[in-house]
């Protein structure tokens, strides 16, 4: 590709992009789909502080739960869940279910989380 075939977009365009990709999740313990997307930068910017400041306490209490909070949604694209800690009390079974959808569609892997535990 040369320079003159390369299209830039304005920063108006980059905006107004919608990029927050959605992914919907069959919860078998709940009997239903629950959407996942991906999160805003900074909200995947709190999460990670918040995890790395609960793995240095040595406290890892609904990291999970925090993780589908932030990332479950409803058709709106509204987050459902605000109550992590009533969250945390549903079945361990659904809740991995979505985080492990949350991970992978959100690049969480233990791998990442090590390189940003680096960084």
């Amino acid at each position: 590709m040369t320079e003159r075939q390369k299209k830039f977009k304005t920063r108006e365009e980059i905006l107004g992009t919608e990029d927050l990709k959605v992914e919907d999740v069959w919860v078998d313990a709940w009997q239903t789909f629950v959407r996942v997307r991906t999160m805003p930068g900074q909200d995947r910017e709190v999460w990670e502080q918040r995890m790395l400041k609960q793995r240095e306490s040595g406290n890892m209490e609904n990291l999970r739960a925090s993780l589908v909070a932030m990332t479950a949604v409803d058709d709106s694209g509204a987050l459902l869940f605000d109550d992590v800690a009533a969250l945390g009390r549903k079945s361990a079974q659904a809740l991995d279910t979505l985080f492990t959808a949350a991970q992978t569609l959100n690049k969480l892997t233990e791998k990442d989380l090590q390189e940003t535990e680096k960084n």
